[in-house]
């Protein structure tokens, strides 16, 4: 849900770290999937100020 939701915005990197950890899931250890976790977290706190500033200018995202 989250992937899909990122996907609606201009966030291409937070986009693809999601797909990473989702493609990982099965697969990777426990440790390997916490840095994807923290990758994503970086990833999405890079793109809060444009969501940020897209609610305060009310305008609706627009896939790219």
């Amino acid at each position: 849900a989250l992937k899909g939701s990122v996907g609606n915005f201009p966030a291409d990197a937070a986009h693809a770290a999601l797909l990473h950890m989702e493609k990982c899931a099965l697969t990777a250890t426990s440790e390997e999937l916490e840095e994807c976790y923290t990758h994503i977290l970086r990833e999405l706190e890079q793109f809060k100020p444009v969501l940020l500033d897209l609610c305060k200018a009310g305008v609706a995202p627009v896939a790219e």
